[in-house]
């Protein structure tokens, strides 16, 4: 996650999703025509890790970093696993309980708080995994870096702020509670999509919408 690149006007390009090396050669309205004995060759040339240029961001990964996939999968899994049991059971423990599933309150309840818990664990440890992998350390200004310049961060900081509103809201439960909880739950699932694929397209409202 890092800026590589500079726009033709000199502006620093966005923040990458991705990181990439390398170089490839492609054509645009036309095909090469075959390398004949004497014409060069054109070769991939590795690009440097990090962009020193001035002015850029002070967040990117360090040399030869790279990020950890498969910790990062895990998490995300949690994440989505927890979101979906979290959100889900209020939706259907205030909308969909019928009369006589007043049995299921409290074990719904447990189910509930226990996938909210997951959520937020895993969000904490998501976000501090990516700081350490990106900044090098977890020293505040990296933790703050990572959440004032960088869209995932960002979403990350939401989401825990809105799991713990989403705790809240179910353990102090009211007659609002049931409301209250649903749009939470819904600003929490729209945390995974700002941050997503879906909020990179040429229209994103109309994706993350979607």
């Amino acid at each position: 996650m890092q800026r590589i690149c500079r726009t033709r006007s000199g502006a620093a390009c966005s923040w990458f999703r991705h990181r990439h090396q390398g170089y490839f050669t492609f054509t645009v309205l036309g095909a090469l025509p075959e390398p004949g004995a004497s014409d060069p060759i054109l070769q991939p040339t590795p690009v440097p890790a990090v962009d020193e240029t001035p002015g850029t961001s002070p967040v990117s990964l360090e040399p030869g970093a790279t990020l950890p996939v498969d910790l990062l999968a895990l998490l995300r899994s949690m994440m989505l696993i927890g979101a979906a049991a979290a959100v889900g059971g209020w939706v259907f423990l205030s909308v969909a309980l019928p009369l006589d599933g007043r049995d299921l309150v409290a074990p719904m309840r447990w189910m509930i708080t226990g996938a909210s818990t997951l959520l937020l664990i895993a969000t904490l440890a998501f976000f501090a995994t990516l700081t350490i992998t990106v900044a090098g350390s977890l020293t505040p200004d990296a933790i703050t870096a990572i959440a004032r310049d960088t869209r995932l961060g960002q979403a990350l900081v939401g989401r825990v702020a809105l799991t713990l509103t989403f705790i809240g809201v179910m353990r102090f439960s009211s007659k609002w509670s049931p409301p209250a909880g649903i749009v939470i739950g819904g600003l929490i699932l729209l945390t995974f999509s700002i941050s997503g694929h879906a909020a990179a397209t040429a229209q994103p409202l109309v994706s993350i919408a979607l």
